[in-house]
């Protein structure tokens, strides 16, 4: 299924033609590699799920390999650089650049070219930034100073551009035998969201201008075992601490959507969620509009100790 309007999908994989070509241009060499395995992408939004299946080439640059990939947003597809080692490509485990709208210009494709292979540094996206000119956290500090916020949000709009890198962040967190079991929806369209918070009761979030909505697949890892809960967690808290880098504030709902009365499926069915996924955390995303509140935490003493339980040296 192929549900965008502003492009077919030969015009889409005609722009992914072009990017390899500025590949080559670049320095980077077709690989002769056999793969054992079809890349494939699978994307719901509320028109509809999209599947793919394609084999691109593989090119080598310095010391790791490159493939083209595509992420597919609900109102249009973006162009994806996976890089990794070579372990990383056999296996099907290679990570994923900063992805980029297909329509960009020739000047500005080029240059999201040369940031995937690593031949400049991506700049600095002061623009985009929620408080302009504020230099982004290291990640201890993210950690530091997260907070779980369920206050009101600011109307400003959150720039496509970071909820792509805060979905980024949740798709790179570790998954049991590499499982991915874990699937992400970004919502920036307000009816959609109004439609989501309508069913949660009580409510949540009314002012939150974008949401992430956090989808599992119970898949065995490993024999009998199944690490979805795992998986699933360790998205959200990547995604929890890009947020805060970004200078935005949110809260892992899942007790509150996933009891009894199935606040979930209500918010899966407006998504046209398949029935082999369940949607099981909702993340509203906004700048806030008050102050996070810091929890009382238990002395480090009390909770975390050296070479045994309690000891302190």
């Amino acid at each position: 299924m192929w549900f965008y309007e502003n492009v077919t999908r030969e015009q889409f994989e005609a722009v992914k033609d072009k990017v390899e070509q500025m590949m080559l241009s670049l320095g980077a060499q077709k690989a002769d590699v056999q793969l054992s395995y079809e890349q494939k992408t699978s994307a719901v939004t509320p028109q509809g799920t999209a599947e793919w299946s394609s084999q691109r080439a593989v090119f080598a640059f310095g010391d790791e390999y490159f493939r083209i990939g595509e992420v597919l947003f609900s109102k249009k597809p973006f162009i994806v650089i996976e890089f990794g080692s070579y372990d990383d490509l056999i296996n099907n485990t290679m990570e994923d650049a900063q992805p980029f709208p297909y329509d960009l210009s020739p000047e500005n494709m080029l240059s999201e070219v040369k940031y995937s292979l690593g031949i400049e540094p991506y700049p600095e996206d002061d623009e985009l930034s929620p408080k302009k000119g504020e230099c982004l956290m290291n990640v201890l500090e993210a950690i530091n100073s997260r907070r779980s916020y369920r206050g009101k949000f600011k109307p400003d709009p959150v720039p496509r551009e970071h909820l792509v890198r805060i979905l980024n962040a949740g798709l790179n967190a570790p998954s049991g035998c590499n499982k991915q079991t874990a699937s992400l929806i970004a919502v920036d369209d307000r009816q959609v969201l109004d439609k989501l918070l309508g069913v949660i009761q009580p409510p949540v979030a009314q002012t939150a201008p974008a949401a992430i909505c956090v989808l599992t697949q119970r898949i065995n890892a490993y024999r009998d075992k199944c690490y979805a809960v795992q998986d699933y967690s360790a998205a959200i808290e990547n995604m929890l601490l890009a947020i805060v880098e970004l200078g935005y504030q949110s809260c892992w709902y899942e007790g509150h959507i996933t009891d009894e009365d199935n606040i979930a499926g209500k918010m899966a069915e407006i998504l046209g969620v398949p029935s082999d996924y369940d949607l099981v955390c909702f993340m509203p995303v906004g700048i806030a509009d008050g102050e996070p509140t810091k929890p009382n935490k238990k002395p480090f003493e009390q909770r975390a100790w050296f070479n045994g339980f309690g000891k302190t040296e």
